[in-house]
């Protein structure tokens, strides 16, 4: 069964390195700073399959609408990370959101949740 492939859109280098670390055993995880990198990513239609995007709600460089418009073009789950609590109720019931600081199981367990 071949693995999934996860698109990480995450700013911050740290946190984007140990997001991977924690995601690497199970899952090809492609990386994204910028929303315009994530968005370019999702729309190419030859490079490699993403099964899901796993974003941080705030990027400084534009806006999560547009992955989360360009997830839903290719018909791909979100799951939304953020450190701050209120950006849950900006999400809505309709997207999946983990707060940060999350632990690995807890991350591992949303991904192979059902997601949408």
């Amino acid at each position: 069964m071949p693995r999934r492939c996860v698109l990480l859109v995450e700013d911050d280098s740290m946190v984007g390195e140990a997001l991977r670390f924690m995601l690497e055993d199970d899952y090809d995880v492609l990386h994204a700073e910028t929303v315009a990198n994530a968005v370019s990513r999702i729309d190419v239609a030859d490079g490699p399959p993403i099964d899901l995007v796993l974003t941080d709600c705030r990027l400084p460089n534009g806006n999560v609408a547009d992955i989360l418009a360009a997830a839903d073009r290719r018909s791909l789950p979100v799951i939304l990370i953020s450190g701050d609590p209120s950006q849950a109720e900006v999400v809505g019931p309709t997207r999946r959101f983990l707060q940060k600081p999350f632990s690995q199981a807890e991350l591992l367990s949303v991904l192979k949740g059902p997601v949408r």
